[in-house]
């Protein structure tokens, strides 16, 4: 995966990133 290949591109990835890494925290927080 290459995040910063673009910059138009890297803010997207980044942020779905971060929202990716929230929800396998919700998901190992709550089961």
């Amino acid at each position: 995966m290459t995040i910063y290949a673009h910059p138009n591109t890297s803010k997207i990835s980044l942020k779905d990133h971060i929202r990716k890494l929230l929800v396998i925290k919700n998901e190992l927080f709550y089961t």
